[in-house]
């Protein structure tokens, strides 16, 4: 007798997670693992055709801007159009974006492609948000985002591994190839996820027209997030500056490691070890529900500002700066989980799809600005200067969500 594999032979995820959820975690593991490989490289592949760090920032940049203003109107679509649908559409999406970065030589190539990437992620990752929002309960919603930035990350960690090896045999060209099988493969296993409420929904040309003629796009929406108060603005606000700090893990330390002398290979492991924190959001996330988002959003804020201050008044040492980033990524680790309950906890359920999308566009303009804020600082007082600017702005952070937690909570 022949014994069926099913996913909730393992334990792992609880019994609290829907199958559909744990299903839904395992095609982001297999996804992610291609940007593990990837997404360290990106900045030096794009060093590599401009002759400074603004022109490098400005071109990392344009996928968040295209995000930015993608992000909102997505996140309605996913209100009217089940995020099911939309998930698979951007899957597809990805496989032919794997071929496009693969033949982009010039960085005029490179800003286009990063443009349509921008439309193709939160196509993706905007849907899986609502997915998730949709179909867990609110008590158990905190645990299936940790479990979902513990997966993700995960992968992230593995992809970057494996890429270590990669590197030495095959150029950065070649491995954004591996988006066309990864994304099919995430696909077949997408199609095994059934939503846990059949909800009606309209067809994607009329939710795209209505979007587009009757809500323009984004006056419905911002008209809706500004309905929600001062909490909203002030999260947006707090989400905004947290999204900033965190580029100078994405963005300013794989540039910064070959000025340290670390190799390709070695940088790919360094981002490795940077992600294994976010491994644990799941175990964070409780400590965060125990012991009050609010609070470990402070927490992190005031510890993330000596740190930062700490890397960039320390010596060269290669060992202590990777311990010290460590350490960074460690306090995201504990703010994120906390920032995207706080999100859930303020939406209302016939708006998560929009909600997602708003501050996943508020997140991705930090993103935006970021890079290309810390690209000037290089060019004019050095690289390591964009980790002094970020402890400022953690510093200020820190303050005012001292100062308006409370509204935020209430």
């Amino acid at each position: 007798m022949h014994r069926h594999f099913r996913l909730n032979t393992f334990k792992i995820f609880g019994a609290e997670l829907p199958h559909n959820i744990k299903l839904l975690l395992v095609m982001l593991f297999v996804f992610d693992l291609s940007w593990g490989i990837i997404d360290p490289l990106i900045p030096l592949y794009i060093k590599a055709m401009v002759p400074n760090y603004t022109l490098v920032g400005v071109i990392f940049a344009v996928l968040n801007l295209t995000v930015f203003l993608a992000a909102i109107p997505i996140g309605d679509l996913a209100d009217r159009v089940r995020p099911r649908r939309l998930i698979k559409i951007a899957l597809v999406f990805y496989a032919f974006l794997g071929i496009f970065y693969s033949f982009a030589a010039k960085f005029w190539q490179l800003i286009i492609v990063r443009s349509i990437h921008g439309i193709a992620n939160p196509l993706l990752w905007v849907s899986t948000e609502s997915f998730i929002r949709q179909n867990t309960p609110k008590e158990t919603n905190l645990k299936a985002f940790g479990w979902y930035s513990t997966i993700v990350n995960f992968a992230v960690v593995v992809g970057a591994i494996i890429g270590s090896f990669l590197v030495l045999f095959f150029n950065i060209n070649s491995l954004f190839l591996l988006l066309v099988p990864l994304s099919l493969i995430s696909l077949l296993v997408f199609y095994k996820v059934i939503p846990s409420e059949k909800t009606a929904e309209e067809g994607i040309k009329q939710a795209i027209e209505e979007i587009v003629e009757k809500d323009m796009v984004f006056k419905r929406e911002m008209k809706d997030f500004f309905l929600l108060g001062k909490k909203a603005l002030l999260l947006g606000m707090i989400m905004f500056f947290i999204s900033i700090i965190s580029y100078v893990l994405y963005f300013v330390v794989p540039l910064i490691s070959s000025d340290l002398g670390i190799d390709l290979s070695g940088l790919m492991l360094l981002y490795a070890f940077l992600h294994v924190p976010f491994m644990f959001c799941f175990l964070l996330a409780g400590l965060a529900n125990r012991e009050g988002k609010m609070r470990m959003i402070q927490i992190g804020l005031l510890l993330m500002a000596i740190v930062l201050a700490i890397i960039f008044f320390s010596t060269e040492s290669i060992i202590l700066f990777v311990i010290l980033c460590f350490v960074l990524a460690f306090l995201l680790a504990l703010i994120i989980p906390a920032l995207n309950s706080l999100v859930t906890d303020i939406s209302p359920n016939l708006e998560i799809g929009e909600m997602t999308g708003i501050y996943y566009g508020i997140y991705v303009l930090g993103g935006t600005i970021g890079p290309i804020c810390f690209g000037i600082i290089g060019d004019f007082y050095g690289l390591k200067t964009a980790f002094l600017a970020s402890a400022i702005i953690a510093v200020i952070i820190f303050v005012f969500a001292l100062a308006f937690g409370k509204k935020i909570t209430k």
